[in-house]
């Protein structure tokens, strides 16, 4: 086969460079063609869009570590809350034993205070009559011990043996 057969010659394959159809406002060819509408449209219509920039990690960090520092004074608020509960129970629970007890021993301090009010009068009796006693004895000794004779110390003695005596 000897044909000839015309060479093909490949062009190289050319790549063309990518085009942006919204910056692209007229025909390749300079002119825009009649009927159809433009590729992109009229930016005059459309205000200019301001970038807004967008706020920093900052504020966000700073409010995290505020609401856990908030969190665990709450939480330190709480415990100590309870705790200060849990101790004021106990208090009560101790102080309402103690008001038992001292209501018994108040009892027992009221029977005291009586026995010891009845003990002093009779102390203060016992003492009267003693000294009644010593008084008397002290006189009719003393008038024994005398001679048979009147004498005014025997009238004395005799006398007070008479107003000391019967009161024994």
């Amino acid at each position: 086969m000897t044909t000839s057969e015309p060479t093909r010659q490949t062009e190289p394959t050319r790549q063309a460079d990518p085009v942006d159809v919204h910056t692209v406002d007229v025909h390749p060819a300079g002119r825009q063609p009649t009927g159809i509408p433009p590729l992109t449209p009229s930016f005059a219509d459309v205000p200019p869009v301001t970038v807004v920039p967008r706020p920093g990690r900052a504020p966000v960090v700073v409010l995290t570590a505020l609401a856990v520092v908030f969190a665990v004074v709450a939480a330190v608020f709480t415990v100590l809350h309870a705790d200060a509960g849990d101790e004021r129970d106990r208090l009560t629970a101790a102080r309402l034993e103690e008001e038992r007890a001292l209501s018994g021993l108040q009892a027992q301090q009221e029977e005291a205070d009586r026995v010891l009010e009845d003990n002093r009068s009779r102390h203060t009796t016992l003492t009267t009559r003693h000294d009644v006693l010593t008084r008397c004895v002290d006189a009719a000794k003393a008038y024994f011990d005398l001679p048979p004779l009147d004498s005014p110390e025997s009238s004395r003695l005799f006398r007070i043996m008479y107003e000391v005596c019967p009161q024994v």
